[in-house]
This record gives structure tokens, sequence and C-alpha cells, in this order.
């Protein structure tokens, strides 16, 4: 699981290490910006499409995939039809998300070529 900065920041060496990894966008995007989104004095900070979180996730699973190593996301993220394709285009292989969610997701995604989506 890759749920906090440190281990995105040394993603080349936990590839090596492991057959493949998820990404927890909840717990990361919380560390990443330094807010806890159960707090309302602090929730508007906690920002699924920071800038920060799109580039420590794309980093992630450009690593993983150097290494032919797949990488999936659970969390918000993964259940949202506005980051779906985004995360589908960065090499995101697999998105957990509830039951709910799925027919949304899969229509935002259908739209796109797999070229439009890298």
């Amino acid at each position: 699981m890759v749920e906090i900065p440190s281990i995105a920041v040394v993603a080349d060496k936990a590839a090596e290490e492991v057959d493949f990894a998820s990404i927890g966008t909840n717990d990361l995007c919380q560390y990443l910006t330094a807010a806890d989104r159960g707090n309302p004095q602090v929730a508007d900070y906690y920002q699924n499409y920071h800038p920060a979180m799109l580039r420590v996730m794309r980093r992630v699973i450009e690593e993983f995939a150097r290494r032919g190593k797949s990488v999936g996301v659970c969390g918000e993220l993964g259940g949202d039809p506005l980051a779906a394709p985004v995360l589908v285009g960065f090499g995101i292989d697999k998105l957990s998300m509830s039951a709910a969610s799925a027919p949304g997701v899969k229509r935002s995604v259908a739209m796109y070529t797999s070229a439009q989506l890298r």
C-alpha cells in the first residue's frame, strides 16, 4: 500500500521489493496536504485533485511500470468518474470502488480511447 508520502518518494526502491502496489488515495492525500478530511477546521485543504497528489501518484505508477509491475487505486479517487480517466491514463489497471460507483466510472472512462487517456 502506498499511503504515505515517504513510500511514494522511494517508489523506485519499493517496486524492486514487491510484486504490485495499490495507492490508498484517502490517506495519501491526507498526508500530502497535511489536512485531516474529518476535521472541519482543515478539511478544505484536503484536495483530491491537488497537483502534488497527481504528480506523486503518476511517479509511483511510472516507477512500477518501469519494472513491469502493476499499480491499483483504492480510496475515493478509484470511484470518482472525474478522476478515473486520468488514473487510467496514468497507467492504473485496477480501480477499487463501490458497486454504485461502477456505472459512472465505466461511462467516464469509455468516453475516451486509450491514446486519449494517455
